[in-house]
């Protein structure tokens, strides 16, 4: 029995209209599946198995899906068996879909049974799972890492120093990833700060590249903590090259170049030992500076990659000591510039000190500069330079001068207890006008030596002017001037004064050479005033008392 053109007509609609509805789900399901794949390799890349897990599964059931569905339309339909040829009684002529409808519910066509494709069972989205809390441990280091990061974008430039830092940050933060990773923890946080380091990595080297900031690139937790550390020291490195550069003959030169390869050459050690594979420029950089800067003259025992080889701990241990050498050199190197400056200045200002000014505006200034720069108010040279104005800085008030002053005070009470004891006055009773006069007439037309002390050129014009010297010889004495200094002016005066207050126990020995050379000598036991001078030189010049006293 054959089918009338119209009932085969009808069974390809009916195909058709199966194959319809299969073609827009094969679409649907083959676009699932190329949006499965990417998510598919990120994961893998990042090392995040559980979604990885749930990603090949999804995509696992998607493919069979479409399979099925490839199949359901490749495969033909089965041919069913034409049935024997029966006369068809005259009927009144009606429709033929609705005869073959009829006779399809009473006498239906037994065909082989075709195996469904059963339809593939919706595959729900994934929930994701909470991320674990994380360990004190992980919440101190991330803290630790999150401080460091704000205090580097507080800061702008785009120094190397800078450069270098910013990778060690990029090496911390990869170090956490991983470790958070390995403890299955959440790392979203460190994922956005190395994007972050990222945009101003670029921003501060456009064009260039860093390999920590490639994520195929997989290295164990320990190997980015010291690639973290070792390229913030090469940032100590290039700070400290710029100093040199700027104090190049420091006494500490060499030790500070070796410091500074030790930086370098660790990071050639960890790419070298561990086939990291990368380079970086600024290493290479600063390889050079260190090459530079030791000029041929300075062995740096990193660079030794042969027999005597130092290890790595030993390169790294020197490296880690930089900053802190660094900070001791430049902080004393800075403080005894300036303390140079300020003594300098001070001496310099009593040298040409004049008399037309108070000695509070031009004295007092000079010591505060050496307090402010650090110099102690018990310095021996400033003590030896302050002495004969200790009654000008004892109207100072600042305490740091108060205390200088009291070591003025033990400084003349320890040169009068080697000395002698001087009057309790400082200044004696204005002499009588012929004591003055018979002094004056003394002295006239001769030239004084004082020895001892500093001199003070308003004191010296003083004394000149007031006992009719021809000239007052007053050589500066120096803690470190000696005896034979005052050889010369003794040589030169007529009258040689030994002044006991200011003056070493050694000196005596000017008195005793000068009386050999027969020159008449004093010893002044107490202060400059030009009344105490007159009643010293009357009673050891006029009236010829004893001129030496044993001083101890």
């Amino acid at each position: 029995m054959s089918f009338s053109p119209a009932f085969e007509a009808e069974l390809a609609a009916i195909d058709a209209v199966l194959c319809a509805d299969a073609e827009p789900r094969r679409t649907e399901v083959e676009a699932e599946i190329q949006a499965l794949r990417p998510r598919l390799t990120l994961a893998r890349a990042r090392g995040m198995a559980e979604i990885e897990a749930k990603l090949a599964t999804m995509l696992s059931a998607r493919e069979k899906e479409r399979d099925a569905i490839v199949a359901f339309l490749t495969v033909s339909p089965p041919e069913i068996p034409k049935p024997k040829q029966r006369p068809i009684p005259d009927a009144p002529k009606q429709p033929v879909a609705r005869v073959l409808r009829a006779r399809l519910r009473t006498t239906p066509i037994e065909a082989p049974p075709v195996e469904k494709v059963p339809a593939a069972p919706p595959i729900p989205e994934p929930t994701p799972e909470p991320p674990k809390p994380l360990p004190r441990e992980a919440i101190r280091r991330n803290q630790a890492f999150a401080k460091r990061e704000r205090e580097f974008f507080r800061t702008k430039g785009n120094g190397r120093e800078r450069l270098a830092e910013l990778k060690g940050l990029a090496c911390e933060a990869r170090a956490h990833i991983e470790a958070s990773q390995e403890a299955d923890l959440d790392a979203s946080s460190l994922w956005q700060s190395l994007e972050l380091l990222r945009e101003e990595f670029d921003r501060m080297n456009p064009g260039g590249s860093f390999f920590a900031f490639r994520n195929n690139r997989q290295h164990r937790a320990e190997v980015w903590t010291e690639l973290g550390e070792a390229f913030r020291l090469l940032g100590s490195a290039e700070r400290c090259l710029d100093w040199l550069d700027t104090h190049p003959d420091v006494p500490e030169r060499a030790d500070l170049v070796k410091l500074a390869g030790a930086a370098e050459a660790w990071i050639h050690r960890l790419n070298d030992d561990g086939g990291l594979g990368f380079t970086d420029e600024q290493q290479r950089d600063v390889h050079h500076r260190v090459e530079t800067a030791a000029g041929g003259e300075i062995y740096v025992p990193w660079w030794n990659l042969g027999d005597g080889r130092r290890p790595n701990e030993e390169v790294a241990e020197a490296a880690r000591s930089l900053p802190v050498r660094l900070s001791e050199i430049a902080k004393r190197t800075e403080s005894s510039a300036k303390k140079d400056d300020a003594m300098g200045a001070l001496e310099g200002l009593v040298e040409s000190l004049e008399a037309d000014g108070p000695v509070e505006e031009t004295l007092v200034p000079a010591v505060l500069r050496c307090l402010d720069a650090g110099i102690p108010p018990s310095n021996k040279k400033l003590v030896m330079i302050c002495l004969p104005y200790r009654s000008a800085l004892k109207e100072v008030d600042d305490r740091r001068v108060a205390k200088l002053v009291e070591y003025l005070s033990k400084e003349e009470a320890l040169l009068v207890r080697k000395f002698g004891t001087p009057p309790e006055a400082e200044s004696y009773e204005e002499p009588e006008d012929a004591q003055l006069q018979a002094v004056r007439e003394y002295l006239a037309g001769k030239t004084v030596l004082f020895v001892g002390g500093r001199r003070i050129p308003e004191k010296k014009r003083e004394v000149e002017q007031a006992l009719g010297l021809k000239e007052l010889l007053w050589p500066d004495a120096d803690p470190d001037t000696l005896v034979h200094d005052f050889a010369a002016s003794a040589l030169r005066a007529d009258v040689v004064c030994y002044l006991i207050r200011w003056s070493r126990h050694s000196y005596k020995q000017v008195i005793d050479f000068a009386k050999a050379q027969g020159k008449e000598t004093v010893v002044l036991k107490a202060g400059l005033g030009v009344n105490r001078l007159v009643h010293d030189f009357s009673d050891q010049l006029l009236t010829k008392e004893p001129a030496v006293s044993n001083g101890g």
